[in-house]
């Protein structure tokens, strides 16, 4: 398995597949594998890596926080020490304390960014 840009071959990259543990943003890029026989050799097409962090508002996990993320939370407020409002409803549960309330709102208009804009939060 050879990164594009630096043209190195990686060590360890020797079987039919290839993961990243703890994938971090130096390691996205294009990809390609090298396969040498005795004779000759075959390169294959590029596959490409994208690194995107996790926010936790980003409930439709599209890479931003926006009105389709606020829909999901809506539906799930339900207010302090009161259970979340559905069956789907722990992720906005963002402080992990049973309930989906102001002080997950808070964390929620915190990162809301409009759509297609990277969170505003870290």
């Amino acid at each position: 398995m050879t990164k594009i840009d630096q043209t190195l071959s990686i060590p360890g990259a020797n079987s039919a597949t290839f993961v990243i543990s703890s994938v971090q943003e130096s390691d996205e890029g294009s990809y390609r594998c090298v396969v040498t026989g005795d004779c000759s050799a075959a390169i294959s097409n590029a596959a490409s890596l994208e690194v995107r962090a996790t926010v936790f508002p980003d409930l439709d996990e599209d890479g931003d926080v926006d009105v389709v993320d606020f829909a999901i939370f809506s539906a799930c407020f339900n207010g302090d020490g009161n259970p979340p409002a559905g069956i789907f409803c722990d992720a906005p549960d963002f402080d992990d304390d049973g309930d989906v309330d102001v002080v997950d709102f808070a964390e929620f208009v915190s990162c809301f960014n409009g759509s297609d804009q990277p969170p505003a939060c870290n």
